[in-house]
């Protein structure tokens, strides 16, 4: 079953539990296994807003429009 799930933010969130911190990903690019940034919401920076995107595996990005969201590909 493939999900689309939307993610509007557009850098990673900064954890420190143990004194040596960890950036947690926030835009759903990453290709970090554990959820870690990689840098890949650099992508996103110039992002529209109000717009909607779908990103394919290599992280190209295309812009989705009405009800092509059922048919994007980038799952």
């Amino acid at each position: 079953m493939t999900r689309l799930v939307e993610h509007a933010e557009k850098s990673p969130v900064q954890v420190d539990t143990t004194g040596e911190p960890i950036f947690v990903c926030r835009c759903g690019l990453t290709r970090n296994e554990k959820g870690l940034c990689d840098g890949s919401h650099q992508k996103a920076q110039d992002e529209k807003e109000g717009k909607l995107y779908c990103y394919d595996k290599q992280l190209n990005r295309k812009e989705i429009k009405g009800d092509e969201v059922k048919q994007c590909g980038c799952a």
